[in-house]
This record gives structure tokens, sequence and C-alpha cells, in this order.
């Protein structure tokens, strides 16, 4: 037999003593985690874990009918959140397996003592993915990841699509990975925005798996508003219209629906969906000062209108056009100014000056504190109303009153 035919037949019979995986670990040695929620007191990181349970999750088909919870949830203590990772295998019997983390839900304390190590576990870790997605909350993270949500099995991943559907649906929250919190933390703005989420109700009965069996929950998990950090540390919170102004003046709004007073009458009300809407900031020189303007251009439709007269007539959306413009523009001023009271470049207003305006950056590099503060912002807004609905008149008006 010839060498060159020789040596790979060897090889290929050395391969057969071997098996397929030399270092596998078997499924039923892990914990699966679906949820992480970091809670600082006493100098200490409480660690909590909301465990995935196998068997109430393959058992029959919707969340009913289960006398199973599918999911554990139990807590470490250590003077950093690795340490206390670590002292959860004095207390549970399998090893934690972090790869299908979904959440990581901070604590209000936790996120004023700073993220810094939160992120450095997530972006060191290979085990830990930087995708995780983070959330701020004023309750205690254990109790936030107990609550059972009606439609969904594993908390984590119902989260996740509470998260979808609010960022299309409201545009006040906006879904944050961990990799993208660190990067906005680490840029010349050095802030983040990160969503807040709430219990709402009475969180013990939600806890068990025979809320399930009732037509309407006790407690349940929503999103508040916004946290605002400055470098790695919460500085406040946004309300709605501020929350809704930042992501105008980001780009990062997809649709909302948004309630104004009538034109002539300030006691009715009527409703707009936003279905388009495109954002670009612009920056100027006059003198020794930056000019930036926040231009947001909007395509909406009337979904709602309790006005007297025809929606319809030009007179009529004209003036409802020139009422949501100023509301929009006062969205994005309110941003604006919340920005400047929280200290925080939430606007991203350094980064766009850093590209745009290298001369003014390098003067602002002597400045001690805040330069950003001093631009001018102006906000403006041009709406267009592509459609009023199916009826070209309120009902009021088809009533006559």
């Amino acid at each position: 037999m010839s060498r060159r035919l020789f040596l790979p037949l060897l090889s290929l019979a050395l391969t057969l003593g071997l098996s397929g995986c030399w270092n596998s670990v078997e499924l039923n040695q892990f914990a699966i985690i679906s949820g992480t929620g970091v809670g600082y007191k006493d100098n200490q990181y409480e660690i909590s874990y909301q465990i995935v349970i196998p068997q109430a999750i393959s058992s029959s088909s919707g969340t009913g009918g289960s006398s199973v919870s599918p999911i554990n949830v139990f807590s470490s203590l250590g003077s950093t959140p690795i340490e206390a990772v670590q002292r959860a295998s004095l207390e549970f019997p399998r090893t934690l397996f972090f790869a299908h983390n979904r959440v990581v839900v901070v604590s209000e304390q936790a996120a004023r003592q700073g993220l810094t190590n939160i992120i450095d576990l997530y972006l060191r870790n290979q085990e830990n993915r930087e995708t995780v997605s983070i959330f701020i909350t004023r309750d205690n993270p254990k109790n936030v990841l107990k609550v059972l949500l009606p439609l969904e099995k594993i908390q984590g991943s119902g989260v996740l699509k509470m998260t979808t559907v609010a960022e299309e649906q409201t545009s006040r929250v906006r879904r944050t990975r961990v990799y993208a919190a660190a990067m906005t933390i680490a840029s010349r703005s050095a802030s983040a925005v990160i969503p807040e989420i709430v219990i709402t109700g009475g969180i013990p009965a939600q806890q068990t798996t025979g809320a399930w069996d009732k037509s309407s929950s006790s407690a349940t998990l929503k999103f508040g508003t916004n946290a605002v950090f400055r470098y790695d540390k919460l500085v406040g919170w946004l309300n709605a219209q501020e929350s809704i102004g930042v992501n105008l003046v980001k780009n990062e709004m997809k649709s909302t629906t948004l309630t104004f007073a009538c034109p002539r009458d300030s006691n009715s009300l009527y409703s707009i969906r936003v279905s388009d809407v495109k954002s670009q900031l612009h920056t100027a020189r006059q003198g020794d000062r930056a000019v930036v303007t926040a231009d947001a251009q909007l395509k909406v439709v009337l979904i709602e209108a309790d006005c007297n007269g025809q929606l319809a007539s030009p007179e009529q959306l004209k003036q409802a056009q020139r009422s949501i413009e100023k509301a929009i523009t006062g969205y994005m001023e309110e941003a604006w100014q919340a920005s400047v009271r929280l200290k925080s470049d939430i606007l991203g207003i350094s980064d766009l000056i850093y590209r745009k305006q290298h001369g003014i950056w390098r003067s602002w590099e002597n400045e001690k504190e805040l330069p950003w503060t001093q631009v001018d912002f102006r906000p403006t807004a041009s709406v267009t109303i592509e459609r009023t609905g199916m009826s070209n008149d309120s009902f009021r008006t088809l009533l006559g009153k």
C-alpha cells in the first residue's frame, strides 16, 4: 500500500475511538435561567435568578390546568455580582446556565450605585450574553421575576414580547440591550436611557399557578417611564412626554397614538396615529456657539374625533396640523429641558458636535463640565394628515350637538 493512501486511512481509523462529545454535560445537570435581577442593600448585591422548570413547560398546552409553576426564583448575596453568582452554587443543586437569559432587572438602588460591575460581568464572561435586555425597577427585582404573566409561561420571554409591542405601538419605551447601554455610556455623550418596569396590583396572589385560573390578574407587569443615566449612574426619570420627545429627536420613534384638544373647542379631544416619522439633527455655528436644529417630519392618520365641524375641510385640517406641530415641538423641547435638568446628554449632542463641528468640540475640551448645555437647541416639526378615516364629520357633528 502506498504511503499516500496509508496515512489518510490511518487518520480515519484513529478517529473511530473518539466519542462525538468528549466534554458534554447532560441537560438535567443545568438550571436554565430566563431572567435575572440585581438588587443592592447594605453594601451587598442580591442577584436573583428565574429558573425554568422543564416539567411545567412541557405539560398540557396553554397556561391553565398545570399545578406546577413554570419558574422558580431564588437569590444569593455577595459583595460583587460575580461573588453572589458563585455563592448560588452553595444552595442550588444544578449548575446555573445563563445562555438563555432574556432580561436583567436592576433595582433603583443598584442603578444609583452604578452599572459598571453589571456591564463588565456581561461583557467579560463568556457564559453571559451582552445582548440581554436591561430594565430598571423601583420595586424589588426578585418580586418582578416572580410575577406570572397570563399568556406566557416563561416570564422572561414574555417581558421581551411586551417590549416589542410597546416599542412599536407607543414609542414611549425602547428595548435596551446591555451592549447598547455600554456603548452610549462610553460615548462622548456619556449617558443612557433605560426603560422602567413596574409591578401593579397585589403581588402574592400572582406568584402562584392559581392566578391562571382567574379571568383577571391580581398583579401584572407594565412599563412605566424611562431611567436616565449620567455615565453609569442613575440620575433621574423621564415622564411620558419627555420620553416621546427623546425618541423623536433621536429618530427612534416607530409609531404612537397622541391625543390633543380640538382647534375650536379645548374641552373636546381628537386622537391621531403616527404612521411614519423621520427626524434629523442639523448643526450650525453662530460665532462661538453651536446651533442644533431638530427637524421632525410626521405623517399621521386621524383615528378618533369629538370635534364640531367638518374635519376634512382644508381650514380644519390646517388648524389641526398647526396644533399637532406645536405639540410635537413641545415634546422635543421638554426632552431638551429634561436633559439639561438631569445633566445627562441623552439626546447625543456631544457626539453630534464632535462629528459635525469639530472646532467647537475642541473649545469644549477645555470646559470642566456640561459644555453641551450651551447649545442653542431649536426643535421644528412638519405634520401631514394623510387620512381622516372613513367619516368626514365627527359623530357629534352629525347629531347636531
